[in-house]
């Protein structure tokens, strides 16, 4: 084929992306929930470490673009994990490890590409950064005690498929990550305004 030809070709089909996405422009909004799985080092003098499953939800809010890409903003409670560590008062409790546990919520920003299978069935990736915090505390004899402060900032990225239901409502399963510590399965629902 002429090469000319096929840069106009092009031209023409990027001129009418528009056309084909002017239905699915705007505004949504997702609500997700599911569960959390980490390992995760905070990074300080005692090697803390915590890891578990937790409950988790989170909100997103998002700009369709097209029917191919969106922008979304998001936060994720990531629930309340548990771990332990070398006691670090070793008078206090010996030799023995110490519970810890970490209550921890991040924020995201993303990029959001989707792509039709069918009529109703879309799967979408993202890729993105986040950044999170968590307070990390100690129980000794039945009381807790705060540690620190934990803070990471990382990619988020992750896939999912999204079934659209009746006007302008859709459900979805999304697994994401959360750098490499952090694995989410969530079960949502979506709104496009």
């Amino acid at each position: 084929m002429n090469p000319r030809r096929l840069l106009i070709a092009c031209f023409v089909l990027l001129l009418s992306l528009p056309a084909f996405a002017a239905d699915n422009r705007g505004l949504y909004v997702n609500a997700k929930w599911g569960d959390s799985d980490t390992d995760a080092s905070i990074e300080d003098v005692f090697d803390r470490v915590t890891g578990g499953k937790a409950d988790s939800t989170a909100w997103e809010l998002g700009w369709r673009l097209n029917n191919f890409i969106a922008f979304q903003a998001g936060y994720h409670d990531l629930g309340r994990f548990s771990g332990s560590v070398p006691c670090p008062i070793p008078e206090l409790c010996g030799d023995l490890d110490t519970r810890i546990e970490t209550e921890a919520v991040a924020y995201s920003l993303s990029l959001v590409p989707q792509v039709k299978l069918t009529r109703s069935l879309s799967l979408f990736v993202k890729i993105g950064v986040f950044a999170l915090e968590g307070d990390v505390e100690a129980i000794l004899d039945n009381r807790t005690e705060f540690l620190e402060d934990a803070s990471e900032e990382d990619i988020i990225y992750g896939a999912g498929l999204m079934l659209s239901l009746i006007g302008r409502f859709s459900i979805f399963y999304e697994l994401e990550y959360l750098g490499s510590n952090i694995e989410s399965q969530y079960l949502g629902a979506s709104f496009q305004f």
